[in-house]
């Protein structure tokens, strides 16, 4: 496969904005839970890429005109007590079907290269603890275990008992009847106080996900023109606090289905929704 790596500028930055937002997924779902999953085209996070492609290094690999992966790094980043001159990995994604080609360890490659001609003596990276793959790769590419960071949820001094709620068939079935209930009236306001905690909003993979309470209540909107025929829910499965759900909508004279994964936190407020959709 001819994979091109090259630095980028800011006409991908929507690119590298949607890799990363895969990698904030892959990271929230599996290591680290305390990730906002669309941070990425949030104003900072805008902000932040931006800054990236025009005053760091930030290196993309291109299957012809399809970005398959990128790396983000800082250089000189060293304290005024250090003697050596550092450069850091920020974040790095690679889709995963392209993971077998090497692409990674060319873009280390590139940014080692990047640090070698600008006399930059050291080189260092972070990675989840329990992201075994990553840690592998990175020691594969020369990086050797350096410094370890712990870190602890800061919990009630005192002896009152924390109680997390914990998502159940009988809960489910009452959230999503709620839904069911607030879409069919197009009562938008209750129908949208459901996502009051939502930080990742979205109702097919094509679009931007919504980020904040007022983008979610506008997307609601369009409801207001629908002429609803028909929408049932089934539950697939609870996993934790993750609801996995089979949708079937009926408007106009076109039938949709799909599914939805939501997820809730202790308080059973939901955080992340999204949705897969299909025409019949």
């Amino acid at each position: 496969m001819d994979i091109e790596i090259k630095k980028a500028d800011i006409t991908y930055l929507k690119d590298i904005q949607n890799l990363n937002n895969q990698l904030f997924e892959l990271e929230y779902n599996n290591f680290d839970s305390a990730l906002k999953v669309g941070w990425t085209f949030e104003e900072k996070g805008t902000s932040y890429f931006k800054d990236m492609l025009e005053n760091e290094i930030v290196y993309i690999a291109l299957d012809k005109d399809n970005v398959v992966g990128y790396l983000a790094g800082s250089i000189n980043i060293q304290g005024s007590y250090v003697t050596k001159s550092l450069a850091e990995v920020d974040n790095m994604f690679v889709l995963e079907e392209y993971r077998k080609y090497g692409i990674g360890t060319k873009l280390i490659g590139e940014f080692k290269e990047y640090c070698l001609q600008n006399k930059i003596e050291e080189l260092k990276v972070t990675a989840s603890a329990k992201n075994i793959n990553a840690i592998s790769f990175y020691k594969r590419n020369g990086f050797n275990e350096f410094e370890t960071t712990l870190k602890q949820e800061v919990k009630s001094n005192n002896f009152e008992k924390i109680i997390h709620k914990t998502l159940d068939y009988s809960f489910a079935s009452g959230w999503l009847e709620k839904l069911k209930k607030y879409w069919w009236s197009k009562d938008i306001e209750k129908a949208t106080s459901l996502f009051a905690k939502t930080t990742f909003y979205q109702e097919t993979p094509f679009m931007k996900p919504y980020t904040t309470f007022d983008e979610i209540k506008q997307e609601w909107q369009h409801i207001k023109n629908q002429d609803i025929k028909n929408i049932e829910f089934k539950i697939l499965a609870i996993d934790k606090n993750v609801l996995i759900v089979e949708w079937l909508f009926d408007r106009d004279i076109t039938a949709y289905n799909g599914i939805y994964e939501i997820k809730f936190d202790d308080n059973l407020e939901c955080i992340y929704f999204k949705s897969w959709e299909m025409e019949r």
